[in-house]
């Protein structure tokens, strides 16, 4: 009886909303091409096969944003709901489609009614529902627009940047601040796209006394590890080239996201008169996100942008419903939130909200904050990115990302007349007096928002005579004193890997950008192999026969992050210990002042290389208990060894592959619930390559979510390679059918032949 979920990929089907006969061509793997005569009923198409593979998946992602998963889920999504509540995308999303111009509207229209005609249509529906016990409401405009705010959040929500360094700001020495915070890493400083600055580190960069200071209050203390390594964070790769044997650009991006089934994208080409566009989808969103429309390729990567502001509020202490503005007390604006519960009362919330923005639950050193945030303005959220079938070159290219409202993303961009760029899109706030690095309070009328930036200031990059662009989530632009982008950018070794693969060729094709994807060199774990080989002396070698196990197993790394890579995950494991050590015991007044502190500064390796490169002895923490710079170096590796090695006892350390300690594991929601079912939801638990800092980055449920390779006008030959199949539905045959590729590093070329099915959909006429 399931089987009649599984979506249908042939036959005839008689549609209401319709306006003309559409044509879907499936490709190999589910892939549909749909050819319609409007732009409308090529989107109403759409959204009609999205829903019928993905409407559970969907249904999810507005639940999410709109604060109602436990009334499916019961009282385990009461705190998501209740943290959506006080956001109040619901709201925000009403007022963008109500901002949304004309023809956008009339796209997402279409959209939804595809949608609502296959919930119509139905005679069953996914398994998911039959087991939750509930029927999908029919989709609103809105809920289209929830889930566009559900990615800008999983993208650019960084609030949590900001508390962490208005708590350092709060309780530490200024000098140690800068040290922990550097903005610079050795490998960033040498691949920006815009300008060059000089990065100096060297022993004069350590604030020997503030440290010493700090070492002797914590010596009656014993440290607390406040280290969220940030490494494994929402972030791309992408880069483009002209350096091919007949001129044409080529573009090639990755975005790192998490993983789970069904995959995040939905690939399909759209083909109506004088457009065809072809890429990945988010299910529930009427655009392209990635892909080609034979003019022009685009792909993104995370800008790891600034564009939310925690605004300290003063609360008025005669009367609790009022706060400071730089006008005088204000009232706040109150209503109560009702959010139902499965199998529980339903459960009342008060959702207050500022001129500035909501009202968050929790508190910043102690006291109440509003969130200013791009994203509660209807023009940083719209679907103009629709627009892009219109696109015929670069620069109309750079002109539509610029407008478009997009979370602040990179965009990287290949036309077919063998151009290359890159620009930014979505919205940046102009601010007045402050950089929002950290919490201030706007109580005066000079330190505020003023509007968003013009267009015009938008930097860009075209045709750079080295023939090559990448970004990878790193700090792009040198100089930021005329742009302010963000402040906590990735580390640059991704970036400076690619643009080192890059530059090692004269010509490139498809393929070769296609491997520098799928690259596991990982030079940036040699420093940690070198300090602790050079720690593992002959004299200290001698005093435990685990030692020299030790100096054997990472004599043996071979430089790479591959499944075979022995002592690989020792390393990194080593890495993350020093850091959880060196650096944490530097913050532990932070975490006096919030229990929740944590550290997470995405360049935390250079001060940690520089402690370690110097060993200055007034900077050693815990002196207590080490009696040494190496006696901790020692000390620290020995423990790490042990831990591994009680989680793999069956294995000598220099027998130990990263393979046996890093596997893929891409997990159903529901087996998460019902452990049971992963053997039938999940895919296959296997060794997988890659690491946090490679250009394949990849850990057990986070990774490259989609590898695209495209030269704009050749789509036909588009590697598109995702981690699941294209269908939500187990019993479907296209369940699982890519995952191969995806992990084992493998291209796919799909386009529809004869021997593929076609359906029909068909207007009804009244």
């Amino acid at each position: 009886m399931l089987t009649a979920s599984v979506a249908q990929q042939q036959g005839e089907t008689v549609l209401a909303g319709l306006q003309s006969q559409v044509t879907v061509e499936f490709d190999q793997y589910a892939t549909p091409s749909i050819s319609a005569t409007s732009k409308t009923d090529a989107f109403y198409t759409q959204g009609y096969l999205t829903a019928s593979e993905r409407l559970f998946q969907m249904d999810l992602m507005r639940r999410k944003a709109s604060g109602q998963l436990s009334e499916v889920f019961g009282n385990k999504a009461l705190p998501l709901d209740i943290m959506h509540r006080h956001l109040g995308f619901q709201k925000t999303a009403e007022n963008i489609v109500v901002a949304l111009p004309k023809d956008q509207r009339q796209i997402l229209h279409a959209y939804t009614a595809g949608i609502n005609a296959y919930l119509h249509n139905a005679t069953l529906l996914a398994p998911e529902f039959l087991t939750l016990g509930y029927q999908p409401e029919p989709w609103q405009e809105t809920d289209s627009i929830l889930v566009s705010l559900n990615m800008f959040k999983l993208l650019n929500h960084n609030a949590a940047n900001e508390r962490m360094l208005t708590i350092m700001k709060q309780v530490m020495p200024s000098d140690i601040m800068v040290f922990l915070t550097p903005k610079n890493d050795s490998y960033n400083a040498q691949v920006f796209l815009s300008g060059t600055e000089i990065f100096v580190a060297d022993e004069k960069s350590i604030p020997v006394e503030a440290l010493r200071k700090i070492n002797q209050q914590n010596q009656h203390q014993a440290a607390i590890n406040l280290l969220q390594d940030s490494s494994v964070s929402i972030g791309s790769n992408q880069w483009a080239t002209n350096k091919t044997e007949d001129g044409r650009a080529i573009i090639a991006n990755d975005m790192h996201l998490p993983l789970a089934v069904p995959n995040l994208w939905y690939q399909a080409r759209l083909n109506y008169p004088g457009v065809s566009l072809s890429g990945i989808s988010l299910p529930g969103l009427p655009m392209m996100i990635a892909g080609s429309n034979q003019h022009v390729a685009w792909g993104f990567t995370d800008a790891k942008a600034d564009v939310l502001d925690l605004v300290s509020l003063t609360i008025n202490p005669d009367n609790k419903n009022q706060y400071q503005t730089p006008s005088g007390w204000k009232n706040f604006k109150m209503h109560s939130e009702v959010i139902q519960v499965k199998g529980e009362p339903d459960t009342r919330i008060e959702v207050r909200q500022t001129q500035w923005g909501p009202v968050s639950p929790k508190l910043l050193l102690g006291k109440q904050f509003a969130i200013q945030w791009t994203l509660f303005h209807p023009e940083a959220v719209n679907l103009s990115l629709a627009q892009i079938d219109q696109v015929k070159n670069i620069d109309e290219a750079i002109t539509l990302f610029n407008q478009a409202g997009l979370p602040p993303l990179n965009v990287t961009l290949a036309d077919n007349k063998g151009h290359i760029a890159w620009t930014l899109t979505g919205k940046f706030p102009r601010r007045t007096n402050f950089d929002g690095a950290v919490s201030v309070t706007r109580e005066q009328a000079d330190i505020s928002w003023h509007g968003m930036r013009p267009t015009s200031q938008y930097p860009h990059v075209i045709d750079p005579d080295s023939g090559i662009l990448m970004t990878a989530n790193n700090r792009v632009i040198a100089q930021q004193n005329d742009f302010l982008i963000g402040h906590n950018f990735a580390n640059g070794f991704r970036a400076y890997r690619i643009a080192e693969l890059l530059k090692s060729q004269q010509t490139m094709d498809k393929y070769f950008l296609h491997k520098i994807q799928l690259d596991t060199k990982t030079n940036f774990y040699t420093f940690y192999q070198q300090l602790a080989l050079s720690a593992l002396t002959d004299k200290v070698t001698a005093t435990d026969p685990l030692f020299q196990e030790l100096k054997s197993a990472l004599q043996k790394w071979d430089g790479y992050a591959n499944a075979e890579s022995i002592s690989f995950g020792l390393l990194v494991e080593y890495r993350v210990a020093l850091a959880n050590l060196i650096l944490s015991s530097y913050l532990q007044q932070c975490k006096a002042v919030d229990k929740n502190f944590h550290y997470h500064w995405r360049k935390m390796d250079t001060p940690l290389r520089l402690l370690l490169t110097y060993k200055i002895p007034d900077t050693l923490p815990g002196s207590q208990k080490y009696s040494s710079w190496n006696d901790l170096i020692i000390q620290v590796l020995k423990k790490t060894a042990k831990n591994i090695q009680q989680r793999f006892p069956e294995k000598r350390l220099s027998l130990l592959s990263w393979g046996d300690m890093h596997t893929v594991q891409l997990q159903h929601p529901f087996s998460r619930v019902f452990p049971w079912l992963g053997f039938f939801l999940n895919m296959p638990q296997q060794p997988l390559n890659g690491c946090t800092y490679c250009v394949r980055v990849a850990t057990a449920d986070f990774g490259a979510s989609m590898r695209l390779v495209v030269s704009p006008g050749h789509e036909d030959k588009m590697i598109l390679v995702t981690p699941t199949g294209q269908s939500g539905h187990p019993l479907s045959t296209h369940y699982q059918d890519r995952f191969p590729y995806w992990v084992n590093g493998k291209k796919m070329h799909q386009f529809p032949n004869s021997e593929n099915p076609i359906m029909l959909l068909k207007p009804k006429i009244n």
